[in-house]
C-alpha cells in the first residue's frame, strides 16, 4: 500500500510553523532542514517533521 505524505505550503514562515507544529503536539519532532537558495522568490527552507509517527 502507498503512503500519503502530507505537504504544507508556506511562502516564508515555514520555520516558524515547523517550531510550532512541535511545541504544541507530544512527541513531534523536526527530522531535516534544508535551505534551496537564489530560487526565484529568494531562499527557501524545507524542513521534514514528524506528527503522530507520520513524516
Amino acid at each position: 500500500m502507498n503512503k500519503i505524505h502530507p505537504f504544507l505550503w508556506f511562502d516564508k514562515e515555514a520555520r516558524e510553523a515547523a517550531e510550532f507544529y512541535v511545541s504544541v503536539f507530544k512527541d513531534a519532532q523536526i527530522l531535516d532542514s534544508s535551505t534551496l537558495k537564489d530560487t526565484p522568490s529568494g531562499a527557501v527552507e524545507i524542513i521534514t517533521l514528524r506528527l503522530f509517527g507520520q513524516e
